[in-house]
């Protein structure tokens, strides 16, 4: 019975092993490059999609006529009666942040900023205040009385049934004109920088945020190309985050030039509180705001919007600083999603920021041809040429002392300079590994190599003999595979040594007298085809225990 000869598989390569491990190292020293901004760059970056917005009230409030019931607490309407008008005492302008959030010329700011809200507002709670007075006094004693010791909540909602049934039934009688300052404006008095204004129309706006919280609109002026800020998807901030608060209070006035003028507070998320509606969060910040700040963008530090001042605390009636609370981002988006406004990156946006983060790494070079690209697209009107003339001025500074960062010698350069001592000590560890370990795969697959060519030779020998699998005889004396395959190293060896030497050959070939006479043939015949003579057939196989006449018959 014959065992079928199995020819050798493809061994892998050690070297792939070796490269695969360089690659590994490479990966462990790859440098992580995660850009932060600091407050100055994210002023740059951010202030130029920051605007004012004025809005000019002219004439009266109406108001639906009705009366109130003290006793029963109803409310009822006085149908027939004139309305109850309200004159303004002069021209009212009211201002408010925002900001730009498409390049196409959309703006994202609170309702209260530009709706008549705050100026009904601000002339029916007095007027309500009063009736509410007057109405006390015209009552008899018992009802004085049972006013007077009414229970405070019973009061409070009674008082705000009042006001929100007066708000609901009041209109303005007049013009209202929403404007949002030029930032380009020469004007030196608050009246000239308003008339180069844009002209700014609401498209937007959230319904009864009065009561709701959701304090957002959107308004659209005609102008392209504005440096935009989108609103990302990140809806959420942790209590202790650092924020940046964007805007124009109005403690920061001093002159009709500050009109124009943003400015920027830091601070931190000091608690998260349940807006009126119960179905959000209201963002509580100690960056420094008051009036004038609303609609300002609150920022992370990775220039993200993550929310929208809306109001602050304190008397209404009080100009300072105090907290301030702000809707979160996402309440915008989904208003500008309700009408179909895509808020989007400009390439103002775009460049600047890839400008910054290559100042960052010293690449000047590549930073300032972003900056020009920056300044080259967007609207002169909010990006003035030269914009970024500091950065500019501190890259040739970095230039001239060798240290801009220009072609790849020069981030060879840095990038070796940066490594410390522990990294260094590290990758020469790493890379003294990776030799000793090469040299001795390598070695290894040298001698895996010769035994695969030889072991091949012998098999095309065997081959060409007719030799087609391995006699029982030899599985029974415990050989694993052909003994050609074990005689093979051995066979080269005495070949070789012969023809250096014929006469004395250096090295013998074991083979253990096992089979019958025609195994003995067969290898003959192998040995002859691979170049021995009989001389060295005849002494090997004496060595290996052989009968003469055996060896003799085998030779003949």
């Amino acid at each position: 019975m014959m065992v079928p000869f199995k020819h050798h598989a493809k061994r892998p390569r050690p070297y792939l092993s070796v490269l695969s491990l360089i690659s590994l190292l490479s990966l462990v020293f790859m440098p992580y490059s995660a850009f932060a901004y600091g407050n100055e760059d994210l002023a740059a970056l951010i202030k130029p999609a920051i605007v004012r917005i004025v809005t000019e009230t002219n004439g009266s409030v109406s108001i639906t006529p009705f009366s109130f019931d003290l006793e029963r607490l109803t409310i009822t309407p006085l149908v027939g009666r004139p309305a109850i008008t309200l004159p303004l005492p002069d021209t009212v302008w009211t201002s408010g942040s925002g900001f730009v959030v498409s390049p196409r010329g959309y703006i994202l700011t609170n309702a209260h900023v530009v709706s008549d809200y705050m100026i009904k507002e601000d002339l029916v709670y007095p007027y309500i205040k009063q009736a509410f007075l007057q109405e006390v006094t015209r009552q008899n004693r018992a009802t004085q009385e049972f006013v007077m010791n009414a229970p405070l909540a019973v009061q409070e909602r009674f008082s705000n049934d009042l006001l929100n049934y007066a708000m609901s039934h009041a209109r303005i009688e007049g013009t209202q004109t929403t404007r949002v300052l030029d930032p380009s404006s020469r004007g030196e008095t608050g009246e000239s920088v308003t008339k180069d204004a844009f002209i700014a129309r609401i498209v937007g706006m959230s319904s009864d945020s009065y009561k709701t919280g959701r304090d957002v609109a959107i308004l659209k002026i005609e102008a392209e190309d504005l440096p935009s800020i989108p609103l990302t998807s990140r809806h959420t901030v942790s209590v202790g985050e650092e924020v940046l608060l964007f805007g124009f209070p109005g403690t920061g006035d001093f002159g009709s030039s500050d009109l124009l003028e943003s400015t920027v507070t830091a601070g931190v998320v000091s608690a998260l509180k349940e807006a009126p509606s119960g179905d959000f969060k209201l963002f509580q910040i100690d960056a420094k705001s008051s009036q004038g700040s609303s609609g300002g963008p609150l920022l992370d530090r990775s220039g993200n919007v993550v929310g929208i001042l809306t109001y602050g605390t304190g008397n209404a009636d009080i100009v300072g600083d105090g907290f301030g609370f702000a809707i979160p981002a996402e309440i915008g988006s989904v208003l500008l999603g309700d009408n179909a406004i895509v808020s989007e990156k400009s390439q103002f946006m775009t460049e600047a920021s890839r400008g910054l983060s290559l100042f960052e790494k010293s690449r000047c070079k590549e930073a300032i041809e972003s900056f020009a690209s920056a300044e080259s697209s967007t609207n002169k009107k909010f990006i003035p040429t030269g914009y970024f003339d500091e950065y500019r001025t501190e890259c040739d500074r970095l230039s001239a002392a060798g240290l801009s960062i220009d072609n790849g010698f020069d981030a060879l350069k840095d990038r070796l300079g940066g490594i410390g001592a522990i990294s260094w000590a590290t990758f020469g560890g790493m890379l003294l590994l990776i030799i000793v370990l090469s040299v001795a795969m390598v070695h290894l697959f040298r001698r895996l190599r010769k035994g695969e060519n030889e072991l091949d030779l012998l098999e095309h020998y065997l081959d060409a003999e007719g030799v087609t699998g391995i006699p029982e005889t030899f599985k029974e004396h415990g050989y694993g595979e052909s003994p050609w395959s074990t005689l093979a190293p051995r066979l080269k060896k005495s070949i070789d040594a012969e023809k250096k030497d014929p006469a004395t050959p250096t090295v013998s070939i074991e083979v253990s007298p096992v089979g019958g006479i025609d195994s003995l043939v067969k290898y003959v015949r192998t040995a002859r085809a691979s170049g021995a003579t009989d001389a060295t057939i005849t002494k090997d196989l004496g060595t290996a225990g052989w009968a003469p006449a055996d060896i003799q018959n085998a030779l003949t």
